[in-house]
């Protein structure tokens, strides 16, 4: 009987010590399987945070139309006095471009008439992704001077004061390098600019298509 109950004993006891092992290694594998789990949805969100985000460590931007650039001097009408560009601060936390475009025309048409021109806008970007890159939303600050000279128009100086919003389009390179596109639209509320069919208006139209920039 008492080496009955012996067996019985070292029986149970082998079940109870394999089963722990069991278990201890059934917790094992849970674990490795959470932990796998954590890293994986760690990727996850940094690849969402940071995938698409080319402009990491940078936080100002140069940009220039590079087309009237070249042809500057040139003697292509209408454009060939012409510069446009730009400065760019970047917020990276708010996903925010504060926008400082230029624009310099003084184009020679061949005649004794012309017109120079100078803008200067602040426009405060909002782009629409979760990162500094592709669409955003813009509203506009500008600040225009105009001067006439010749038959054409009266001699005379103009200064106006405007507001509007618009859209526009990123593309940024990890290197740096971007290129973009906007809309804009609004009125001037001190004073009167000459539209582009000549006469005078408080209309604020700006399109931008062949802006290239660097970030750094």
């Amino acid at each position: 009987m008492e080496r009955k109950v012996k067996r019985i004993v070292i029986f149970t006891l082998i079940v109870v010590f394999f089963s722990t092992l069991l278990l201890a290694n059934d917790n094992t594998t849970q674990s490795s399987e959470e932990k796998i789990d954590s890293i994986y949805v760690w990727q996850k969100e940094m690849h969402r945070t940071h995938k698409d985000e080319p402009l990491i460590g940078k936080r100002y931007g140069v940009e220039f139309n590079f087309i009237r650039f070249l042809l500057f001097g040139s003697d292509t009408d209408g454009i060939n006095h012409t510069l446009s560009g730009g400065v760019s601060l970047f917020y990276h936390g708010k996903n925010v471009e504060l926008s400082f475009p230029f624009l310099y025309s003084d184009p020679d048409y061949g005649e004794e008439s012309h017109r120079r021109k100078f803008t200067l806008d602040f426009q405060y970007r909002k782009y629409l992704g979760n990162t500094l890159n592709k669409f955003y939303l813009a509203g506009i600050l500008r600040y225009a001077y105009s001067k006439h000279f010749g038959y054409d128009y009266v001699e005379g100086t103009e200064n106006a004061l405007g507001l509007g919003f618009g859209m526009g389009y990123r593309i940024y390179s990890y290197k740096g390098l971007y290129w973009g596109t906007n809309i804009l639209v609004g009125r001037y509320f001190v004073g009167k600019m000459n539209s582009w069919i000549g006469s005078k208006s408080d209309l604020l139209l700006s399109v931008s298509l062949f802006k290239f920039g660097y970030a750094f």
